[in-house]
């Protein structure tokens, strides 16, 4: 299955997509009671196994994909590290129509698009059906296909608080950089995986 995110410049399904990260993991991967390098291990190995794309923002705008100054401010004020990997030009930009293939070429090298794909709420999903139809492809995944993990941690870990869940041996604060889509991700399936249960 595939946990994916997205760093936009607005919420509605048709905002610029600034950049997107997808990443491929296995329930039954799992280490039985980690320590605490181990549980270190497992992040960055979610971390360097992720697909990242940065889409060319201009050419999105220019497409008629829409941002908002709301969202534009937000960014202004988030960390240096986000801001340069999502937010600000680089060079690094491809298109949309690169991007979106690469990361279906990530999805066909990770059993296909056949599995269950989770994401925080259903924005990520919109935005990115969306961008896929802009250019004429097909969106990665099924309606169907798509989960909610805010949903799943608030039901399944013990004492999670709005989509998110202790891990053991792992304090977030150290180790993730918020705003980085393979970061995200990574975070996202250490709670999915290693949640503490009741």
């Amino acid at each position: 299955m595939f946990m994916f995110d997205v760093e936009t410049l607005g919420t509605e399904s048709t905002s610029v997509v600034l950049s997107a990260a997808i990443t491929y993991f296995d329930w039954m991967d799992i280490v039985i009671q980690p320590s605490k390098d181990e549980m270190q291990s497992e992040y960055n190995r979610f971390v360097m196994t992720s697909k990242f794309v940065k889409f060319d923002r201009q050419e999105q705008i220019e497409a008629g994909r829409v941002e908002t100054e709301d969202t534009i401010a937000w960014w202004s004020k988030q960390a240096e590290v986000p801001r340069k990997m999502s937010f600000e030009v680089s060079g690094d930009e491809v298109s949309t129509l690169s991007g979106i293939k690469q990361i279906r070429s990530y999805i066909n090298d990770h059993g296909g698009n056949n599995q269950i794909v989770w994401a925080r709420g259903s924005l990520d999903q919109m935005v990115i059906d969306s961008l896929c139809r802009s250019v004429g492809e097909q969106p990665f995944f099924m309606y169907n296909q798509w989960r909610d993990m805010r949903t799943a941690i608030d039901i399944l870990a013990k004492d999670a608080s709005g989509g998110y869940a202790k891990i053991p041996f792992f304090n977030p604060d150290l180790y993730v950089i918020k705003h980085v889509p393979q970061n995200d991700c990574a975070l996202d399936i250490l709670m999915m995986l290693y949640h503490e249960k009741e």
